[in-house]
């Protein structure tokens, strides 16, 4: 009786009120953080399982013997393990010549977008031009605009370079016949582009340098020049090395994005290249056509082969992103990058 008359009058108590409405909001905002780490775990959990589950997949195959493809009693680990896989793969893709053709290829791009979008995000962030609206909705349409819709004009400009006469000249030059160069079948239908900053999605690129230099301040191109440097010494000496964000986010997916084109660029204008993308494409055809009827010919092996293969497409940009993941988050930080 003692202990509830204490409760009433503690109740009734008008200075207990307070206290009152202050555990409350505790309970409520500890219950509501709770709830929200809840369902960021789960949201987390099923995004992971999503994005992991092709490549668990793809790892559990790729190991299995061609007589376990199919049999309904595996699911996820093999009951043997083999390396018989890859060795068939590498041998059919010819894979170290593939690679290391394929990277030199896909570095070289990649560096030379780097450049390219540098210089042109710049001068559209830093200096006034006349037609500056219309060269920026020009930007904004490379990004929009799917590349399937150019995808004609785009390879008759590449097997016919003739840009005002100067194709005729040097391909009267290069083979004797006044024409315009071909540069199909060749790196340099990666360089070109790339190199007049209209690589694989430079206009993304663009974008993100324009946004990275219009943010820094005027005072640093203004004490430069009152130090006597030009304007590529500004650029090159000041407001460059400022970039080191976009840079890298530009070199890491440029890297990624031109590996992993094997439809839009290597298998349209250079199918005849040692690329990686290529051999890819083609592994299971070569598979049944030079061996129709023999080993791991059949639609378990050639399986088992596709995924084998498709494991070392994927293993040269995963390690890349796995070096410099930190790196890369940093950078899309710093350079603005949301959604």
């Amino acid at each position: 009786m003692q202990e509830t008359s204490k409760l009433k009058a503690w109740l009734n108590d008008p200075k207990a009120k307070d206290s009152r409405k202050q555990v409350k909001l505790r309970v409520q905002k500890t219950g509501g953080k709770w709830l929200f780490a809840i369902f960021r775990a789960v949201f987390l959990i099923c995004m992971a399982y999503v994005i992991l589950y092709p490549i668990l997949i793809l790892m559990s195959r790729a190991f299995r013997p061609a007589e376990d493809m199919f049999n309904p009693n595996i699911i996820w680990l093999p009951i043997t393990y083999t390396l018989e896989n890859f060795r068939i793969v590498m041998n059919r893709m010819e894979f170290w010549d593939a690679m290391w053709s394929t990277l030199r290829i896909v570095t070289i791009s990649s560096l030379l977008m780097v450049a390219s979008c540098a210089v042109t995000g710049y001068g559209l962030a830093r200096y006034r031009l006349r037609m500056q609206k219309i060269y920026m909705l020009l930007v904004v349409l490379s990004v929009i605009v799917p590349f399937m819709v150019i995808l004609v004009p785009y390879m008759d400009v590449m097997r016919n370079v003739n840009f005002l006469g100067l194709g005729n000249t040097l391909g009267y030059l290069y083979s004797g016949v006044p024409r315009g160069l071909t540069l199909f079948d060749s790196e340099w239908v990666y360089y070109v582009p790339a190199m007049l900053g209209v690589g694989l999605r430079s206009g993304l690129f663009i974008l993100l340098y324009y946004q990275f230099f219009r943010s820094m301040p005027k005072e640093l191109e203004s004490a430069a020049r009152i130090d006597g440097c030009g304007e590529m010494t500004t650029f090159l000496r000041v407001m460059l090395p400022n970039a080191g964000a976009p840079m890298l986010v530009t070199a890491i997916l440029s890297f990624v994005w031109y590996w992993s084109d094997f439809y839009l660029g290597q298998f349209m204008f250079s199918g005849n290249m040692a690329m990686m993308s290529n051999r890819l494409s083609i592994i299971r055809q070569t598979i049944y056509t030079t061996n129709p009827m023999g080993e791991r010919a059949t639609a378990e092996g050639g399986s088992v082969l596709a995924f084998a293969a498709a494991l070392l497409f994927i293993i040269p940009p995963l390690l890349l992103y796995i070096v410099a993941q930190r790196f890369f988050m940093r950078s899309v930080e710093r350079s603005g990058i949301v959604g």
